[in-house]
């Protein structure tokens, strides 16, 4: 079966209103994209490649015992995730790979201002979520995790006065950074449930796509 690798660009308007068999439900506002997670098998040159040649600096770290650290530099034994920061509001994260044949990609989260509302909001559209409410994570943001129709991993994230992104607004953004945004994201879709999920139920916009041969 070919796939669609679709670029949706996430929907910043006012929220919508969707219908279900339900009473009217109103969606919480999906603010943006705030992160993209890859893993890398050396974290030292994955840093040389983030920092020195793309110009983004690195705020803080997440290490293996899930408490986050607000310094850079720490060995990749040290740490699960490291944090280069695009903007006060949007990361580039690197996680140390398990083992090498694992896929690069791991994650991407969204922004939203009320995330357990949100959570509530897919449940009632039919869509597996977590039973427990959104938690605090190690940045102290309120999150939870998710996957798509083609088991596609996402987070959905609300910061909170106490996240560590918006304790360090103004702080590591480099003027040599070679962007200020991440402004799409492209994903591959073989199910017609994955483009409902995205435009008819969160509201993102389609503005691209090719086909794969596999």
């Amino acid at each position: 079966m070919k796939k669609l690798a679709l670029g949706m660009i996430l929907a910043t308007t006012a929220a919508a209103v969707f219908w279900a068999a339900a009473p009217e439900v109103n969606r919480p506002r999906i603010v943006g994209l705030t992160h993209i997670a890859v893993r890398v098998h050396d974290l030292n040159t994955s840093r040389h490649f983030y920092g020195d040649l793309l110009g983004f600096q690195e705020a803080f770290s997440i290490d293996t015992k899930h408490t986050a650290v607000m310094q850079g530099g720490l060995a990749q034994d040290q740490v699960s995730a490291v944090y280069f920061k695009v903007n006060d509001r949007q990361y580039i994260v690197l996680i140390p790979e398990s083992k090498p044949e694992e896929q690069r990609f791991a994650d991407y989260a969204i922004e939203t201002d009320n995330a357990e509302a949100l959570r509530l909001y897919l449940k009632s559209q039919g869509y597996k979520v977590p039973g427990q409410p959104a938690g605090k994570g190690p940045t102290y943001d309120l999150a939870f995790h998710m996957a798509d129709p083609e088991d596609t991993a996402f987070e959905v994230m609300q910061y909170t006065p106490e996240s560590l992104s918006v304790q360090s607004v103004g702080k590591y953004l480099s003027d040599e950074r070679v962007a200020r945004r991440l402004l799409h994201l492209g994903i591959p879709v073989s199910k017609p449930e994955t483009g409902k999920l995205f435009i008819d139920t969160l509201g993102f916009r389609e503005f691209w796509r090719t086909t794969s041969p596999n």
